[in-house]
């Protein structure tokens, strides 16, 4: 037999047990009298699982300290939701800081803006924030989010590049008649 023939064999799967297996198990040891050794042996189990299970249930009787089924279960979802509230407070506060203006800063468009978000957006991204939170924090919707993306990554359309011509086109004019436009006007 090769070795990873033996490391292969030698694995143990993992077994899962449903809630009346155990239940009934720890009937056994608890309601009975019976031995954690020689039930486990009985149901094929390892000892020191059902010795588990039988610890469990004693402190979910009530028979002994420590934390229920039910605190465990509401400990790990309290720990989830700490998780993300502390990534949602991350994510905000760079938000404030990215929406705080400086004095004397001109404003923005609303298209300025917009794009001035989502690069905001791209960022947190990449520094592991999920797009929904960051896309919440900077006040823009993910769909808009992506379609901006898609719109990056295309490159400018036919219509935007002869727009770019045209507005090139109309400042050289401008600046050719001296930054004034219209008809001359005689007082």
């Amino acid at each position: 037999m090769s070795t990873m023939e033996k490391e292969q064999s030698s694995a143990r799967i993992r077994r899962l047990f449903t809630k009346e297996f155990k239940r009934d198990a720890v009937s056994l040891v608890i309601d009975e009298g019976r031995r954690i050794v020689d039930v486990a042996t009985s149901l094929g189990i390892g000892d020191a699982t059902l010795g588990n299970w039988v610890t469990q249930a004693r402190v979910d009787r009530g028979e002994r300290d420590g934390l229920t089924t039910s605190d465990k279960t509401e400990l790990a979802r309290l720990c989830r939701d700490n998780a993300r509230l502390w990534m949602e407070r991350d994510v905000l506060k760079r938000a404030t800081a990215f929406s705080v203006t400086e004095p004397g800063q001109q404003p923005v468009t609303s298209n300025q803006l917009h794009v001035t978000c989502y690069e905001w957006v791209v960022g947190r991204r990449a520094e592991g924030f999920p797009t929904i939170m960051a896309c919440d924090a900077a006040e823009v919707s993910r769909q808009g989010f992506y379609d901006w993306q898609k719109r990056v990554a295309n490159g400018p359309t036919d219509a935007q590049r002869a727009e770019t011509v045209l507005v090139a086109e109309m400042r050289e004019i401008h600046d050719d008649f001296d930054g004034t436009y219209g008809a001359p006007y005689d007082r």
